[in-house]
């Protein structure tokens, strides 16, 4: 082949290659995350695209005598490729290759119930020792969460709310129930909650508050809650609290143009409870109590403000002290005297508007 044509053919296959990283790096990434297609997955299937229109078009100038039929050639070519580079993508997240299925969960719970895993601690993952509180018994509590209960993470002064119990945060941005995760804030895909909770050991641990749920899919919803809970059976908890969602919420799903339905995931747990087969797993209403404190979240309706993150870490421990017929770990107001036992928080809002976190906390 003359240099010439080769020359031609070498500066299109760049102009492709580039095309081809953008598309890997912009465009889909979010769409990849979203569905279920891994980066490895995903930038196979462009390569493998950008390798067969090399070769075509090696084969187009091979074979091709007037630069006129030539340029036609590679005009529908460029056309094709393009084409076929979106249907390869979209047959990719069709094949669902990374969600789990409740066979592949199943089979994970029975593994890891016959063998104990190593322990593994994420770097974020924070302990809070609890505040002297007399109670009969101090529960063991791991919390595993997304960017919006991550909010007692990146707001660390809010944890003094959390009074009551031994709490293991490991709460992070982007993670999903099931699904594949995108990429955190802090610029890393971590485990979702199911992998995380098979993964982990997690000691004297004997109650999990799941706040994961505002990066999935309403839709798959129903099936990610089982194998969550599937999963917390499998790993000796003795009690799951799940924290509903904020229906007002205005958050886009990471990459994507797509607000979930957070009430219909709502109606689901509801729904789950009622059924009589958890009798094992709790709904803390966070939803309810937070319903007429739109002040405590940012524009999204869902992440946290200070005053929120002090707000959610004190409906915990109310919450937890309900449970255990324990007696309040603050009052309701400053002064005030704590209640024994201590009534769940959002069955009382109504009637007494929020506790006074100014005046119990200083904020």
């Amino acid at each position: 082949m003359p240099y010439k044509r080769l020359g031609v053919v070498l500066q299109i296959a760049a102009l492709l290659l580039a095309t081809g990283y953008l598309l890997l790096t912009t465009i889909f990434d979010g769409w990849r995350a979203q569905n279920d297609v891994s980066e490895t997955q995903l930038r196979v299937v462009v390569v493998v695209g950008l390798c067969i229109t090399f070769l075509a078009l090696l084969l187009v100038l091979a074979v091709t005598r007037t630069t006129e039929n030539r340029s036609r050639l590679l005009m529908k070519l460029g056309l094709l490729t393009n084409l076929g580079i979106v249907v390869a993508i979209i047959f990719a997240g069709s094949l669902d290759w990374t969600s789990a299925s409740s066979v592949d969960v199943a089979s994970r719970v029975l593994a890891v119930t016959a063998i104990a895993p190593e322990t593994t601690v994420a770097s974020t993952t924070t302990v809070v020792k609890p505040a002297p509180v007399p109670t009969k018994r101090i529960r063991k509590v791991f919390v595993i969460g997304d960017s919006a209960i991550a909010g007692l993470r990146w707001l660390p002064s809010s944890q003094v709310a959390l009074q009551g119990f031994d709490v293991t945060l490991d709460l992070e941005s982007c993670r999903r129930l099931v699904h594949h995760n995108c990429k955190s804030r802090e610029g890393h895909h971590v485990a979702n909650a199911l992998d995380t909770i098979l993964d982990r050991t997690y000691g004297e641990a004997d109650t999990l508050i799941v706040g994961v749920g505002y990066n999935d899919k309403s839709t798959t919803f129903a099936n990610d809650f089982d194998l969550v809970v599937d999963a917390a059976r499998s790993r000796g908890f003795s009690q799951v609290i799940w924290l509903t969602y904020r229906e007002t919420s205005r958050y886009l799903l990471p990459g994507v143009d797509y607000t979930s339905d957070y009430a219909s995931m709502n109606q689901i747990l509801r729904g789950r409870i009622a059924s009589g087969a958890y009798s094992d797993v709790v709904i803390a209403d966070l939803w309810m109590y937070t319903t007429t404190v739109p002040e405590w979240f940012v524009r999204d309706g869902v992440h946290y403000k200070l005053n929120g993150a002090f707000g959610v870490a004190d409906f915990l421990s109310r919450t937890i002290a309900a449970l255990d017929g324990a007696p309040c770990p603050q009052p309701w107001t400053s002064g005030g005297s704590a209640e024994t036992p201590c009534p769940r928080p959002e069955s009382v809002v109504a009637a007494r508007g929020q506790a006074d976190l100014s005046g119990l906390y200083g904020i």
